[in-house]
């Protein structure tokens, strides 16, 4: 969290996987003291991702709304009367919308960012009028070798890649995967950069601890 507001970002988003399939380590571990510390002047939002939705998902859903996080559950949001944001819900939720039918939700005239837990869809996003697509999911691979065989098994599996006019973002993560340790990769957080005009977001990342 300290990281977080020491680059005093316009807004935070989380891209899933906010816990481990329940809200028991949450709880125990008090961790609504910490989340609840997140905060912006644009509001701070996240998607679920695969491991909110095992059955937890209202849950885990109240407990970071009730840390002060807006969860965009197939949702958009207007920044600063400029730029739009969607969430999209993860892949394994049998009633997402496409985000063709998102798109309906706003005036996309105006730059456009679309918040997701995979970046599995890619053809999908860069077929549409998005300027920033942003995802986790990945870890990275979060153990080597995983982090060499995940760059042939995913379209973007780690960093940044445009695609027509979409510039598409994938983190590593601030956490990690059932495996509790990291090899090869690392925990961060990004500060992402918007530029006005034709120009593609900056990103740059710091080490999470």
């Amino acid at each position: 969290m300290r990281l977080v507001d020491s680059e005093q970002p316009d807004v935070v988003l989380i891209a899933g996987d906010i816990m481990n399939d329940t809200t028991i380590a949450y709880d125990h571990h008090n961790m609504h003291e910490h989340l609840s510390k997140l905060d912006a002047p644009l509001g701070v939002y996240a998607t679920l991702g695969n491991h909110d939705y095992r059955g937890y998902d209202k849950q885990i859903a109240k407990a970071v709304t009730a840390a002060g996080i807006t969860v965009l559950d197939n949702q958009s949001v207007l920044l600063d009367d400029s730029v739009w944001l969607i969430g999209r819900s993860d892949d394994v939720d049998q009633s997402r919308l496409s985000a063709q039918a998102l798109l309906t939700q706003v005036d996309t005239e105006q730059p456009i960012v679309f918040l997701e837990h995979r970046p599995s869809m890619m053809d999908e996003i860069s077929s549409l009028p998005i300027d920033l697509h942003v995802a986790g999911h990945t870890h990275g691979g979060q153990i080597f070798p995983l982090t060499l065989l995940m760059r042939g098994l995913a379209p973007l599996h780690y960093g940044a890649k445009v695609v027509g006019e979409t510039q598409f973002l994938v983190t590593s993560g601030y956490g990690f995967g059932p495996v509790p340790f990291r090899l090869g990769t690392r925990s961060e957080i990004w500060m992402i950069t918007l530029t006005p005009s034709d120009a593609v977001a900056e990103p740059s990342s710091q080490s999470a601890r």
